[in-house]
């Protein structure tokens, strides 16, 4: 008889991260990151954590946005704000702001604030129109610490990928970047210095306004703050962001790739912060093994190798068994048959917990998990042993 363990039937990924939670947080460069998908609110949590109030009428919407929801500001007195932090106070360091934005409306009197902290010192991110359209940025401490421009002449309707980067501290302007869908523009210094140690502003963060004169008109989707890495120092145009940003370690729904039933579970590792993260699956009923003596699951992945661990948590002793499978193949499903007959029944007759542990992260890894279940239900296709 064949018990299910977990088919792996999740509809979309919220039900699948609901399901499989993830103790990987974000990179720890991640200071700030906002989706944007929370309609209808007067503040909100950052994925981060900070709050994000909402002013105005400013709100989230989902008909026109990059991925599940967008910030739409209407240019005359809508804009969100974030609480001062030290993670906003770069120094000499390398950071990146980056952001889609969809204007609405582009004149040559208007002003598209995307970043701003405007207390006694400024730190100003925009688009502005009045100085024959133009990206500029400046940090402001009575004079210019770094001020600089690129030109851009963006279309309305259009989804732009904004990123500003800095790289190092080179008394140049190679030191600096903006990113415009990728593509490095020709920067222009205007005042101070471009290896200047930038000042730190006491004031609010805002995103859309700065001080009610450059209020953004349009979309703003995915704003992330960096801290502490220069995200890109070259051309990335054939490599933008294709998702939202996730975590080092998240689940997701997976429609295409799967061995049964509609729906598999696709895992997405990152490069070295995924280590021994973990996603935990948490079973309402604790289901009972005894008198079982394997375990049987489909896997696939980007990766070969003992790169990933599958853990079952018996909730009464407690105790977890773990089974590490060295993948043979890349991108193909492999069956693999768990021997748990040595596992003593009072370690496996209250199951309540799959635990899916990350061993190697040398490599980002995306990999899918189908069809558990423990007995001799009848298999189709390549068996894989134990190894």
């Amino acid at each position: 008889m064949a018990i299910e363990l977990d088919y792996m039937e999740y509809a979309n990924d919220a039900a699948a991260q609901a399901a499989y939670v993830t103790n990987g947080a974000f990179d720890s460069y991640t200071k700030l990151l906002a989706h944007f998908d929370i309609v209808k609110a007067t503040s909100v949590l950052a994925e981060t954590g900070q709050t994000i109030t909402y002013v105005g009428t400013a709100d989230c919407q989902t008909t026109t946005k990059k991925w599940t929801g967008s910030l739409l500001l209407d240019g005359n007195s809508d804009y969100v704000t974030v609480p001062d932090s030290t993670d906003w106070d770069y120094g000499s360091d390398p950071f990146t702001i980056e952001f889609w934005w969809r204007p609405v409306e582009i004149t040559t009197a208007s002003f598209h604030q995307f970043y701003g902290q405007m207390g006694t010192v400024q730190f100003i991110f925009h688009w502005i129109g009045s100085t024959t359209n133009k990206i500029r940025f400046y940090n402001y401490d009575s004079g210019f610490v770094v001020y600089f421009t690129c030109p851009f002449t963006p279309t309305i309707n259009t989804w732009y990928h904004i990123a500003l980067v800095r790289v190092n501290t080179d008394n140049a302007a190679t030191g600096w970047r903006i990113f415009i869908d990728g593509v490095p523009q020709t920067l222009t210094l205007v005042g101070g210095a471009w290896n200047a140690a930038l000042s730190a502003s006491a004031a609010v963060l805002t995103i859309g306004n700065d001080t009610g004169t450059a209020y953004l008109n349009g979309y703003l989707d995915e704003f992330r703050v960096s801290k502490g890495i220069a995200r890109w120092t070259a051309d990335f145009s054939a490599s933008l962001p294709t998702a939202p940003y996730d975590k080092v370690l998240q689940s997701y729904s997976e429609a295409t790739i799967k061995t049964q039933g509609s729906y598999a579970l696709k895992g997405v590792a990152a490069i070295t912060d995924s280590l021994n993260k973990t996603l935990t699956r948490t079973i309402g009923s604790p289901i009972d093994l005894t008198g079982q003596t394997q375990i049987k699951f489909d896997i696939y992945s980007s990766r070969t190798g003992a790169n990933i661990k599958i853990g079952i948590y018996d909730a009464t002793v407690p105790t977890t068994t773990e089974k590490t499978y060295t993948v043979l193949s890349a991108n193909t499903w492999e069956t693999v048959v768990w021997d748990i007959s040595a596992v003593t029944d009072a370690n496996k007759n209250a199951i309540s917990k799959i635990i899916v542990t990350i061993l190697d992260a040398d490599a980002a890894n995306t990999f899918y998990l189908d069809n558990m279940y423990a007995g001799d239900k009848c298999l189709t296709g390549v068996i894989y042993m134990e190894s």
